[in-house]
């Protein structure tokens, strides 16, 4: 048995800004890091695991924002983990 499962995905700490809708609650913030599989939001809101969510952001040098499914994952005192979900061919151009 491993207590370590490696990421999918490697992880980039970048500040982005995001809007999240996660629940009943839209959270405007910002990320603590990203990756192609799933983004850290910086938030004190108390969110459960497994909740469904939507998350909009932009990464400089993309002329579209991303607008991505994803379910949160993890939480932390901190923020969210949210994982990416339902990826489409327009959310990755």
């Amino acid at each position: 048995m491993t207590l370590y499962e490696p990421r999918e995905y490697a992880r980039s700490a970048q500040r982005l800004e995001i809007d999240s809708v996660i629940g009943d609650r839209v959270i405007q913030s910002d990320t603590r890091d990203i990756s192609a599989g799933g983004v850290f939001v910086n938030t004190k809101a108390a969110l459960a695991p497994g909740s469904e969510a939507m998350v909009v952001f932009s990464i400089p040098g993309h002329d579209r924002p991303f607008k991505l499914h994803c379910k949160v994952v993890r939480t932390e005192k901190e923020g969210v983990a949210i994982k990416f979900d339902k990826m489409t061919v327009y959310s990755c151009r």
